[in-house]
């Protein structure tokens, strides 16, 4: 079947998202809900909203309180003064899960976080602090990817600073409930490297809990960087029978080099698409 617009969604195949503000134009994530609606994640300055629109592309007007067709989701402190929104997740009851960092340059802090909302738009309290899980990483988090495992924990995993010459990359698992496993690597978390520059760009989980990584690596010097697919078991040890000791590298010439950006998607065969 040939793709084609569907033009009974919305208005002829295309939704669109009016807001009374010039500057709230950057959509980060895009999810499906077991409902079949379309949840879309937003940011502007420090605060980050999410759009929630009907499986036939109207906006869904029980979504937050006086707005209608989005909610507020969280404003940060004033000392954060941007934010990067990387991944969304929906739960089985239809709730959110999103990882963000959060940067203050006055400060020179750079903080990562993963909040859980309720179908409703509320912050989750059963899970962390009112809702709030920081990464482990004080001042230092660059980056902050997300997948729920079928058991209910999350895994993230993202970038840190180290000093002016180096960033490492880390995975952290996290119970439903909130906290650190402490079953999972050290502690709960896993850091390695693999350059002095390393840059995680997604990742995903498969249903018996083994990781997948897509990350990019460069040295001091390099301008570019080395695009590479690192497989992880369960408990955060990396498979040492996938690839090259646990990594995939992809051809400099033909996919490597000149890499910016990638995600990564698990299909429902476990087929890997980058």
């Amino acid at each position: 079947q040939v793709p084609a617009i569907d033009p009974t969604f919305g208005n002829e195949g295309l939704a669109r998202i009016y807001t009374d503000d010039p500057n709230d134009g950057t959509m980060d994530s895009l999810c499906i809900d077991h409902e079949g609606r379309l949840v879309i994640a937003a940011r502007i300055l420090n605060h980050f909203r999410v759009h929630r629109f009907l499986a036939d592309g109207t906006p869904d007007i029980s979504l937050g309180v006086d707005t209608g067709t989005y909610f507020e989701m969280y404003v940060f402190d004033e000392d954060i003064e941007a934010i990067t929104l990387l991944t969304m997740r929906i739960t089985p009851d239809n709730g959110m899960l999103v990882g963000v960092t959060g940067s203050g340059y006055t400060a020179s802090r750079s903080l990562g976080y993963i909040f859980k909302y309720t179908e409703d738009g509320d912050l989750d309290s059963t899970f962390a602090e009112d809702g709030i899980f920081q990464i482990p990483f004080d001042d230092k988090v660059f980056s902050v990817y997300i997948d729920l495992l079928t058991d209910g924990s999350i895994i993230a995993a993202g970038d840190y600073y180290v000093n002016d010459d180096e960033n490492d990359m880390y995975i952290c698992k996290v119970t439903p409930t909130g906290v650190l496993d402490t079953s999972f690597s050290d502690a709960g978390t896993y850091v390695f490297s693999q350059n002095n520059i390393d840059i995680v760009l997604g990742v995903e989980a498969d249903d018996a809990g083994n990781l997948f990584l897509c990350t990019r690596s460069l040295n001091n010097i390099a301008t570019v960087g080395i695009l590479t697919l690192n497989k992880y078991l369960p408990d955060g040890t990396p498979d040492v029978s996938y690839g090259d000791a646990g990594q995939f590298i992809f051809d400099y010439d033909d996919y490597g080099w000149n890499t910016i950006a990638a995600t990564i998607m698990l299909t429902s065969t476990n087929n890997i698409a980058i």
